[in-house]
């Protein structure tokens, strides 16, 4: 990856940090924009109206970054890791959808999934167990910095692992479609 020129790296390589630049002068659009620096004229464009349409901004191209809520800001920040990606890009996200509601958290992780199953890689950082579970098909669970357990999610994201990991107990809790959760245990709360 060293030797790797820019250009090859930017497209290898996608990064959205956990709190993005919210204070942007830039419009939506522009922003999306940036994703595409690397590429030409019309695929560019292209790429551009894709990720907008993909992640709802369409109304909003035009108003600054600063002015919109942390969802709409979100989701204009997720939109330029799309229209920056190549095919198999390893995505490197931070909590993406933490500042999202649950339709928009489903889709990004729809997006993701689809990424993911047509070639390329998305390493993502969540504290949300439920999320992990739900999401991830291989896990890695850190204490104090330091890899505590990884492997398969439904193995590494076992009660006992994480209470090792967070010296708190969890539990398994029933959810409404049959399937169950980890929980904080009623116990270590």
């Amino acid at each position: 990856m060293v030797d790797m020129p820019t250009s090859a790296r930017a497209a290898s390589v996608v990064l959205l940090p956990q709190r993005p630049a919210a204070d942007l002068p830039l419009a939506v659009e522009r922003l999306v924009e940036l994703g595409c620096l690397r590429r030409e004229g019309g695929a560019a464009a292209a790429l551009v109206a894709e990720a907008i349409e993909r992640f709802g901004l369409e109304d909003l191209r035009d108003r600054p970054v600063a002015s919109l809520s942390a969802g709409q800001a979100q989701r204009a920040h997720l939109a330029r890791v799309w229209s920056q990606r190549s095919s198999n890009a390893v995505l490197v996200l931070d909590e993406p959808t933490a500042p999202l509601d649950h339709r928009w958290a489903g889709r990004v992780w729809a997006m993701l999934h689809e990424h993911a199953g047509a070639g390329g890689s998305v390493l993502v950082a969540v504290h949300d167990l439920a999320v992990a579970a739900d999401a991830a098909d291989e896990a890695w669970l850190l204490r104090d910095g330091t890899l505590a357990a990884s492997g398969p999610g439904e193995a590494v994201l076992q009660p006992e692992r994480l209470e090792e990991a967070f010296e708190a107990g969890f539990e398994w809790a029933p959810r409404g479609d049959g399937s169950r959760w980890l929980v904080p245990s009623t116990s270590s709360v």
